[in-house]
């Protein structure tokens, strides 16, 4: 999953990511795969330099410049 979103990020100027709390916990369990790999994300665009992490709010108000 964290390979696609790479890819994803690195061709489009804007990239819109939206977790479901039925995938962090899968038929009533932790599906901690994935939460592992949640994270792994986070980790990855808080720490890449040239990534600016930015709330659909912030789009939507113009604040946040997507071309």
């Amino acid at each position: 999953m964290l390979d696609e979103i790479k890819k994803t990020i690195a061709i489009r100027p804007l990239t819109v990511l939206v977790p479901h709390w039925w995938e962090y916990f899968r038929g009533g369990q932790p599906d901690e795969r994935f939460i592992r790999v949640a994270h792994e994300t986070a980790r990855y665009l808080a720490e890449a330099p040239d990534i600016a992490v930015v709330s659909s709010d912030g789009v939507a108000a113009g604040k946040v410049p997507v071309s």
